[in-house]
């Protein structure tokens, strides 16, 4: 535990919850769960990227922050998608 009350393997799978009704058909945004780490002031740094190299960078990362705001609204957690 940390300062947050949250394990980075709790943060990374809050991640995909609520990253999951945010996924494209065409690609998956996928986690990297051994870089999840507590970055400044309590946030949560989460590295992504997408399983296809082509996907439009503004896809992947809006539908990331769209899940964050979601994380942050429900659960509490300051997450950001890197």
């Amino acid at each position: 535990m940390n300062k947050t009350g949250f394990t980075s393997e709790q943060v990374a799978d809050l991640a995909i919850k609520y990253l999951a009704k945010y996924q494209p058909s065409n690609y998956q945004i996928l986690i990297d769960r051994s870089g999840v780490r507590e970055g400044a002031d309590g946030w949560w740094e989460v590295p992504i990227k997408p399983s296809d190299a082509t996907a439009p960078i503004f896809d992947w990362t809006g539908r990331s922050a769209e899940a964050a705001v979601d994380i942050d609204e429900a659960e509490g957690v300051h997450i950001l998608f890197m």
